[in-house]
């Protein structure tokens, strides 16, 4: 069995899950995600870390969460955020191997690894861990729910895509985090000019944020442009997403929402701007979640 630790925000728990699913493909055998850790941290949210929620379920996905081992019951015991390093030890005497990741960078040994029995603890934030089966990646990302609803109908009328541009903005509980907080206003002045350059004609952006009030002050210089307010948001922000992966420009901060909002988008010959300093304390040399075909500015 494979068992995937989600944590994180839908974007972190996307990536976990691509990974758990194709591994679980390869060597034939059942897919669990633990989602106890993420509820540990909601009661107890570590420094700098906003309280998540396991968000899977807007696409339709029934997690399935391992039995309970003792090792789980662990978390009882602790109010240390640090206790994973327990846990990691306490699965590998129970026989399953943990793999843990090491660098924010694929890793190989995940795949070279012959163990049928595994539990996954990281971000795993590289395509690469599921391009081959991005077919399956994208049925299991879907929106069939949300295409016919009379709003995004309307929405997608105005929409053409030949001078239009998504450019994401992620702000609120990036403010205060080191490692999140990278991306300012001239890395989007500087990819908007940029964009102008590659592409002929008056540019169209529509900006998705959860700060609208700092956009409509901050994109003021834009001649043209459509703030998607949130109105358009819908559960867990997934009506944005699905907005998202609609158009063939992208301008986008380091977000892993934004990030997939650009990645579903299966429309040809699209350009993703994407910031060169995805991490504060990484070293972003050694961070490959931008895939090769897109632009790091």
């Amino acid at each position: 069995m494979i068992i995937v630790n989600l944590k994180g925000g839908l974007g972190n728990q996307m990536f976990q899950y691509a990974l758990g699913y194709v591994l679980a493909k390869k060597k034939n055998c059942n897919l669990f995600c633990d989602i106890r850790l993420q509820e540990f941290y909601k009661k107890n949210p570590p420094p700098r870390n906003v309280p998540r929620e396991i968000d899977l379920d807007i696409f339709g996905i029934n997690v399935k969460q391992p039995s309970n081992w003792a090792l789980l019951k662990v978390l009882q015991n602790f109010s240390n955020y640090r206790l994973r390093k327990y846990i990691i030890f306490i699965i590998d005497f129970f026989g399953i191997l943990a793999l843990r990741e090491r660098k924010r960078f694929f890793e190989k040994r995940v795949f070279d690894n012959q163990s049928i029995n595994l539990y996954l603890d990281g971000y795993w934030q590289s395509e690469k861990y599921f391009i081959d089966y991005k077919k399956d990646i994208l049925k299991i990302f879907n929106f069939s729910n949300l295409k016919n609803e009379s709003k995004n109908v309307s929405f997608f009328k105005s929409i053409n895509l030949n001078n239009c541009v998504c450019l994401n903005v992620r702000r609120l509980d990036f403010l205060n985090n080191p490692e999140h907080n990278t991306v300012d206003i001239n890395y989007y002045k500087n990819a908007i000019d940029l964009m102008e350059k590659k592409i002929s004609g008056e540019l169209n952006y529509y900006i998705f944020s959860d700060d609208i009030d700092w956009c409509e002050k901050n994109f003021k210089f834009l001649k043209k442009k459509f703030i998607v307010d949130h109105s358009f948001a819908g559960k867990k922000f997934i009506n944005y997403l699905y907005l998202m992966t609609n158009f063939k420009f992208y301008i986008i901060p380091n977000s892993t929402f934004a990030w997939w909002g650009a990645w579903l988008s299966q429309i040809e010959k699209k350009i993703v701007i994407a910031p060169k300093k995805w991490s504060g304390l990484h070293d972003n040399d050694k961070i490959d979640i931008v895939p090769n075909n897109w632009i790091k500015l």
